[in-house]
C-alpha cells in the first residue's frame, strides 16, 4: 500500500508541474525548484523507519548531487 501512495504522490507532482507549465512557466518552475520530492521522501522514510541517520545521509547526498547539476540547468534555456 505504501508503494501505491509513493507512486501517487510522485505522479501528482509531475502532472501538476507539466500542466502548470502550459499556463504559467514561472509558477511551474518555482514548484519544480522546491524540494517537494525530497521532503516527501524524508517524511515517508521517517514514518517507515524513524531512522534519522538514514535521512541525514540521504539529505547530505542529495545536496552533493545537486551541486554538479546546477551549472547544467542554464543549458536547457538555449533555444
Amino acid at each position: 500500500m505504501i508503494y501505491f501512495i509513493k507512486i501517487i504522490i510522485a505522479t501528482l507532482v509531475i502532472v501538476l508541474v507539466t500542466e502548470l507549465s502550459k499556463k504559467d512557466t514561472k509558477l511551474a518552475a518555482l514548484l519544480l525548484a522546491l524540494p517537494i520530492i525530497s521532503f516527501t521522501a524524508y517524511t515517508i522514510i521517517w514514518f517507515e523507519s524513524r531512522d534519522t541517520d538514514k535521512i541525514a545521509k540521504l539529505a547530505n547526498e542529495n545536496f552533493l548531487y545537486i551541486l554538479p547539476v546546477m551549472p547544467v540547468l542554464p543549458l536547457f534555456t538555449i533555444t
